[in-house]
């Protein structure tokens, strides 16, 4: 059972604007500490997953303050450790999230359309169920 069975994980979040072609690293958690790693998130990620444990099950974020520059792909990466007497067995898992940021709401003062200033995005990944 998996309370029996010592573990540990971190989880990595990337992201790739629209239009570019490689991924960039923007967010760590491991150690129940996150860290921001792209200026462009910067205030801006909110860490909902796991908290108080080493050994995480939910990888999830918010991103405050969204903007169309946050259209893109987002990858999030878990790597877990689990820890037996005589051995550690190493696991991980990536998945990947599309997001196409619209406008929506009252047309601004240039009569076009904008985000809240307050939009925010959820992005989930969760290893719930997972060994």
């Amino acid at each position: 059972m998996r309370g029996e069975v010592e573990a540990t994980a971190t989880v990595d979040w990337w992201f790739m604007a629209k239009g570019e072609s490689e991924f960039t690293h923007i967010y760590n958690y491991g150690n129940m500490v996150g860290d921001v790693k792209d200026n462009r998130f910067v205030d801006r990620i909110e860490w909902m997953g796991s908290k108080k444990t080493l050994d995480l099950q939910d990888g999830s974020l918010n991103i405050l303050n969204i903007t169309f520059n946050d259209t893109g792909t987002y990858r999030c990466y878990f790597d877990r450790t689990l820890s037996f007497d005589y051995y550690e067995y190493h696991t991980n898992a990536t998945k990947f999230i599309t997001i196409n940021v619209v406008a929506k709401g009252e047309n601004n003062a240039t009569g076009r359309s904008a985000l809240p200033r307050t939009s925010v995005f959820e992005l989930h990944y969760s290893e719930k169920g997972r060994s």
